[in-house]
């Protein structure tokens, strides 16, 4: 909307953490605070293009756990100086998190919208003419 982008990341638990229970045990609770704080910063996930003059300026990371499945949900706004400008984001999640194989992305621009899926192999993502 106007300069500003919106990244939002639901994720199942395995594909964070290895597991998708409620984490109870010292290990699996370190493990869920590690992922969240890898998560609570966004180069660790997206990196927009330098062109676009983006610059981070809210983070949001939790855990929803619901019966025997749990999901990482992480937010990232950013507001850009110049959004038309914006070519290319860098996908980053995959060298972070071992079990995480794909990405189902939706982008909704100004221009246009579309889905993707991203795999392991692709760390680049073109948004040229979206915003």
């Amino acid at each position: 909307e106007d300069n500003n982008l919106l990244f939002e990341f639901k994720i199942p638990g395995y594909n964070i953490v290895g597991f998708e229970y409620e984490a109870k045990q010292k290990e699996d609770v370190k493990k869920v605070e590690e992922a969240l704080d890898i998560l609570s910063n966004y180069e660790n996930m997206i990196i927009p293009s330098k062109l676009g003059k983006c610059e981070n300026i809210s983070n949001s990371s939790e855990v929803i756990n619901e019966g025997t499945h749990s999901e990482f949900i992480t937010e990232y706004k950013f507001n850009c100086q110049k959004v038309s400008e914006l070519k290319k984001l860098m996908i980053k999640c995959f060298s972070k998190f071992e079990n995480f194989r794909k990405l189902n992305v939706t982008i909704i621009g100004k221009n246009k919208q579309i889905t993707y899926e991203i795999k392991r192999s692709k760390l680049i993502l073109d948004v040229k003419n979206y915003f």
